[in-house]
């Protein structure tokens, strides 16, 4: 009778403990889960930090910044005038735009037109108006990075940039000093293009959502370095081509 007792009373204090146990286990994982929000809400914060400085992505903002960007791509490339290289500028300029547009929609960013005084309103102007402020934009960025340089100052602003390029050329047998000047041509070709895509104040904003550890904790940014990836592929293409006429 005794022993009965005792198994019966050890049988409860295992009891007992188990359920302490559990009820310990439980609170950890509350904690747990509380301190893991916790984490992620300060985390958000730190990334939401300079949100209020963005406007909210829209679809029909794009739509009529894509239209500016093509009056800019439409001068750029009015020299070409072969066909096929035409046919693979057009397959450049979907993928661009397209790719374009899936960054500033991932990043939650209201898309942004280029240029001094340049707005959607000048899709209201003639043609020929609309030509010549966007060349004005064009010749102004030209002239400050490449055409008001003498061959030194290029190459030495672009040397780290266009080496690969011109190395490349040389390789091939190409004239140096040519490969040069064209590798180099390439790079502010480039600089222009990804402008035109992200203005300054949109750039700095997905290299800091790209750069930093918050937003990815946050987020799953590997669709923005994606995009961001593809964008840039597009404008080296587009690049090379625009930089054997200008």
């Amino acid at each position: 009778m005794f022993e009965s007792y005792n198994n019966e009373d050890q049988n409860y204090d295992i009891m007992i403990e188990s359920k302490n146990t559990l009820r310990k286990l439980k609170t950890a994982k509350k904690n747990h889960d509380i301190d893991l929000v916790a984490e992620l809400s300060e985390g958000f914060k730190k990334y939401d930090s300079g949100r209020d400085m963005y406007e909210t992505y829209d679809i029909l903002e794009f739509e009529g910044k894509s239209q500016v960007d093509m009056l800019y791509y439409e001068q750029l490339l009015k020299k070409i005038t072969e066909n096929d290289q035409i046919n693979k500028i057009e397959g450049i300029l979907t993928s661009l735009t397209k790719n374009v547009n899936q960054v500033y929609e991932i990043s939650n960013l209201k898309p942004e037109i280029y240029g001094r005084k340049i707005s959607v309103d000048i899709l209201n102007d003639s043609h020929s108006e609309s030509s010549s402020k966007i060349s004005k934009q064009i010749y102004e960025f030209l002239d400050g990075n490449f055409y008001k340089l003498n061959v030194d100052q290029r190459n030495k602003k672009y040397f780290n940039e266009a080496a690969v390029i011109s190395k490349k050329l040389i390789t091939e047998g190409n004239d140096v000093d040519e490969s040069i000047e064209y590798s180099v041509k390439c790079v502010v070709m480039e600089n222009l293009l990804e402008k035109i895509a992200f203005p300054f104040s949109i750039s700095s904003r997905i290299n800091h959502l790209i750069e930093s550890d918050i937003y990815s904790k946050v987020f799953d940014n590997t669709r923005l370095i994606d995009s961001v990836d593809n964008v840039n592929e597009d404008i080296r293409k587009l690049a090379s081509i625009i930089s054997v006429v200008i």
